[in-house]
């Protein structure tokens, strides 16, 4: 949908291109199937679906879901790391395809993007632990996804479509904020900080802070 969006802004622009608009918005399809799948690969090295499971087990709420296609033996980790290198490869060749028809501006915007993708569960930042995972994926799927598509497809940065971008970095927020919150005791368990377990802390020490005031 953000992808979509941007596009949509973008054709008022006498510089808009189809061809360009598509190729970018495949690029960014291809480029989140491999992060989603390179989150995956980072979690089983931890054994996230694993411990998931005993928890569940012992009567904590707990996504067990967590790369069923490799718990049951239906693909490899071998196969796992071709899909991701596959699917990354993808997303690459459709940048430089932009890159070369738009400039280096794009070439940034994918940086910071795979930086940040890699490191929402890879080593060494591992940010979704350290209570920046909501943050940075409305980050990466609002004014970072947004901006380089409509750029990608006209050219052009303008002011609304950092306007909207944020507004829509807001919403994937919120929708994951809303998730965590399900998990939050299984995720602290897993030591895993998001906004719903930080916020909980928060609101203790505040209420604390009432209390010795009053």
């Amino acid at each position: 949908m953000p992808g979509i969006v941007a596009i949509g802004m973008a054709l008022q622009y006498e510089g808009f291109s189809v061809g360009f608009a598509l190729v970018a918005l495949f690029g960014v399809m291809a480029a989140h199937l491999g992060m989603n799948l390179a989150d995956d690969y980072f979690d089983y090295q931890i054994g996230s679906g694993e411990k998931r499971v005993r928890m569940a087990s012992e009567g904590i709420r707990a996504r067990i879901a967590k790369y069923p296609y490799l718990s049951s033996g239906e693909a490899s980790l071998k196969e796992l790391k071709m899909a991701i290198v596959s699917f990354l490869g993808v997303s690459m060749v459709a940048g430089a395809v932009i890159v070369y028809g738009r400039g280096t501006f794009p070439l940034y915007i994918a940086l910071v993007g795979a930086f940040l993708g890699i490191s929402y569960s890879g080593w060494p930042f591992r940010l979704a632990y350290h209570g920046l995972g909501e943050l940075i994926v409305g980050l990466m799927f609002g004014p970072l996804l947004m901006i380089g598509v409509q750029y990608a497809a006209c050219g052009i940065l303008d002011a609304r479509i950092l306007l909207t971008s944020t507004a829509m970095g807001l919403l994937v927020t919120n929708i994951l904020y809303s998730h965590s919150v399900l998990d939050r005791q299984a995720d602290a368990r897993m030591d895993k900080r998001l906004l719903s377990i930080c916020g909980v802390r928060s609101r203790i020490s505040w209420t604390g802070c009432i209390r010795i005031l009053s």
